[in-house]
């Protein structure tokens, strides 16, 4: 058996592996896409194909090959449930890895930031998530489920929560945003009679800039618009 250790950190847009010594030297990593099958239109099944594509060739660029891995720790978004953290796990298993850890990516933050493994990490990525490690080692995870569990936070959420509330202002008689002319401009859309026509289908055929529309609430809150201030209120 090797002596090698790896860590994978995978998010629902971009994953990071990373293969360690015994004298805790990277001696290689790799940078790769998704690692969320909630994200993937083939679910666990397309995650196999992917970790099993992926893990093999980030071994080979730190000149090992799986057999030589000594242990694995992933932490990857969609690990949620207790289902999902086995069915996961037996994916990793059949890959090759025997001694591993399968974790939601937001218990590597408190291992990575905090002293002694013990303390609170939040992911506001593209989802939500809360990790806690105390000091008998247990750990604790809430959020990671959208509405499921009531997050608010999140580049989805704050993406989503900027389309409705520009939605409101152009038809529910709500309270004027700058959120509407950067989110026209952003579509390219100049009428209101447009809006949700040309928004869900940029939106549903991947034709919008994801980053620049969740950055728009914080762009509108730093310029002084109430309303973007009032959501990022309520995600505080």
């Amino acid at each position: 058996m090797g002596k090698l250790i790896l860590g994978a950190d995978g998010g629902a847009t971009k994953s990071h592996i990373a293969i360690f010594n015994s004298s805790g030297n990277c001696v290689g990593s790799t940078v790769y896409g998704a690692l969320n099958h909630e994200t993937m239109e083939g679910s666990y099944k397309e995650l196999e194909e992917r970790l099993a594509e992926l893990l093999p060739r980030a071994a080979k660029a730190a000149g090992a090959t799986i057999d030589d891995i000594a242990f694995a720790v992933f932490g990857l978004a969609g690990v949620d449930t207790n289902a999902q953290q086995k069915l996961i796990a037996d994916i990793t298993e059949r890959i090759g890895f025997k001694n591993q850890i399968m974790c939601n990516d937001a218990v590597l933050g408190v291992a990575a930031g905090c002293p002694n493994c013990i303390g609170i990490c939040a992911i506001n990525g593209t989802g939500f998530k809360l990790a806690a490690i105390d000091h008998s080692g247990a750990t604790m995870e809430t959020c990671g489920l959208g509405s499921f569990t009531d997050d608010y936070g999140g580049g989805g959420w704050y993406g989503h929560r900027t389309i409705g509330t520009v939605y409101n202002e152009l038809y529910k008689l709500g309270r004027p945003t700058s959120m509407r002319e950067m989110i026209f401009d952003l579509i390219g859309i100049t009428r209101r009679e447009d809006y949700l026509e040309v928004l869900y289908d940029k939106y549903h055929n991947g034709k919008i800039d994801f980053i620049a529309l969740n950055s728009i609430v914080f762009d509108a809150a730093a310029g002084g618009d109430a309303v973007a201030f009032g959501i990022l209120e309520e995600s505080a």
